[in-house]
């Protein structure tokens, strides 16, 4: 018995005197550890690679080249990064105190990319193109309002964007999307092409000839409606059969390939969403 106490003061003792000589986090004068045990500072050096990881999102694939756009932190905000080839290492492209987390290259040949960034917090999103030769970067969408939603034309020289008037130069608050066609390589050709109540309208979508738009109109979170224009007359139809008094909620809409259809998700007489295909000139919806 005498020989296993002994034992026991042996490990004891260099364990109680270890914390005289490790390094210990230190909590500060307004915290109060009580029945915490000291932590070695070497923990938490070796623990902080774990709150310094960087999230890499998959943003855009280049046209015609085997290379990827990512959003992914440069210092302290999210930026636009270029993945050149499979393996390489992420490329930054953006470099702004505010983040930068969405692109689209143009659709044909990639020379260059849009995207939408606000300014010093403000959320006051602009539409811009960078030019991936010279590096130069150029405002597209209208100055003043908050841009957002841009769509490419299936032939790579047109977009569509939406617009809603910035607080400060709307004092009657009242609640209007604009919607612009420009060409990003001539800002100047920018013109608002139609015009809708509140703040609701988004998700647009170019037919195959890019004659007509499809679009949605986000009522609430469990109601939604499909819309379609046509570019040459303005014509506005809505696609989505009437709900009768029922709340149903469209997401994803697509045109099919032939243009006489439209693919979608819809939870219309069921619990969950489930692929539909509504026809366009019927308004017949069934499910897929």
């Amino acid at each position: 018995m005498r020989r296993l106490g002994a034992i026991g003061v042996v490990v004891l003792l260099p364990i109680h005197l270890a914390w005289a000589t490790i390094e210990v986090i230190k909590p500060g004068e307004n915290l109060v550890a009580d029945g915490i045990p000291p932590i070695p500072a070497d923990i938490a050096r070796k623990a902080g690679i774990y709150s310094e990881f960087r999230v890499s999102r998959l943003v855009a694939w280049h046209p015609a080249k085997r290379e990827i756009l990512i959003s992914t932190r440069l210092k302290n905000a999210n930026q636009i990064h270029r993945v050149s080839e499979p393996g390489a290492k992420p490329e930054p492209i953006t470099d702004y105190k505010d983040p930068v987390v969405a692109a689209q290259y143009q659709p044909k040949r990639g020379e260059y990319f849009l995207f939408e960034k606000g300014s010093e917090g403000d959320e006051a999103f602009q539409i811009s193109r960078l030019d991936l030769d010279t590096r130069s970067v150029t405002s597209v969408s209208t100055q003043g309002e908050r841009a957002s939603a841009p769509a490419w034309n299936h032939e790579g020289n047109r977009i569509v964007y939406t617009t809603q008037k910035l607080d400060k130069n709307n004092p009657a608050r009242e609640a209007r999307t604009a919607l612009h066609l420009v060409d990003p390589l001539n800002p100047e050709s920018d013109k608002v092409i139609a015009e809708f109540e509140g703040g609701r309208w988004g998700n647009f979508r170019w037919s195959e000839d890019d004659k007509k738009l499809l679009y949605g109109e986000f009522v609430s979170a469990n109601e939604s409606h499909i819309w379609l224009m046509d570019l040459s007359s303005g014509d506005k139809t809505r696609i989505s059969p009437e709900t009768k008094g029922e709340q149903v909620r469209y997401s994803g809409a697509r045109f099919s390939h032939d243009g006489r259809g439209i693919y979608a998700t819809s939870d219309r007489d069921s619990e969950f969403s489930r692929l539909v295909y509504l026809d366009i000139v019927s308004g017949k919806e069934v499910a897929l």
